[in-house]
């Protein structure tokens, strides 16, 4: 069995991109967020995605989000 690749930046950030306004991101602490505005383009500069506006839910009520198969998006979230 071979190991599953990782996905490009590319494949990243189309994930990114295609996620519905109102889905759940559970993070790995355990804690879930939901997107309320997925932000802007960084411009070649980077980084790929700024402004994003996530709320933090309390419970897992609602559908979570789904990004394309094999598609792993890891977020660091700045929590006001």
């Amino acid at each position: 069995m071979e190991p599953l690749a990782l996905p490009t930046g590319d494949e990243v950030v189309r994930g990114w991109w295609a996620l519905p306004l109102g889905c759940l991101l559970p993070l790995s602490s355990g804690e879930t967020y939901r997107l309320h505005f997925p932000g802007r383009s960084g411009g070649s500069a980077g980084p790929d995605v700024r402004d994003a506006v996530f709320y933090r839910v309390p419970d897992r009520a609602g559908a979570l989000c789904e990004a394309a198969p094999a598609t792993s998006i890891q977020t660091n979230l700045l929590v006001m």
